[in-house]
């Protein structure tokens, strides 16, 4: 029973496989970030992570998670980030941003699309951005 419990919290919402899923969110994280990068002031590097991971929403895919370093004292303008990530979002099946209900000290923006993928933008001295979709398959 248990076993098929954890194939059940395996299986993605989106219908992609992970190899899928790097295929079609690469280039969102890609695109955002180039968009996000004039409001931030932001000089991207890509970081580390990604992969295929269980998690309490089931099993996602992450991209690497690209970060760059801000001026811990000032709170990014998000408005100007949604307005300048607005076209990019859209352009890969996205509505504009929002601001996020983000939790230890962090600020930050998500968009979700239509498969359950997540755009997150979020900073707290160090800003970062990456994508994430449910997939089916092993996690």
């Amino acid at each position: 029973m248990a076993s098929l419990a954890l194939l059940a919290g395996c299986t993605g919402s989106s219908g992609l496989t992970s190899e899928q899923a790097r295929a079609e969110y690469d280039p969102v994280l890609q695109d955002v970030a180039k968009a996000a990068a004039g409001p931030l002031g932001a000089k991207w590097k890509d970081g580390t992570g990604g992969g295929t991971n269980l998690t309490t929403e089931g099993c996602r895919w992450f991209t690497k998670t690209m970060t760059a370093e801000l001026d811990p004292t000032e709170t990014p303008d998000w408005d100007a980030v949604i307005a300048d990530t607005k076209a990019a979002l859209a352009a890969h099946g996205f509505p504009p941003a929002q601001l996020s209900q983000l939790t230890g000290g962090f600020t930050g923006i998500e968009a979700h699309d239509d498969k359950g993928a997540r755009v997150t933008i979020q900073s707290k001295g160090t800003t970062n951005i990456r994508v994430s979709v449910p997939v089916a398959g092993p996690c």
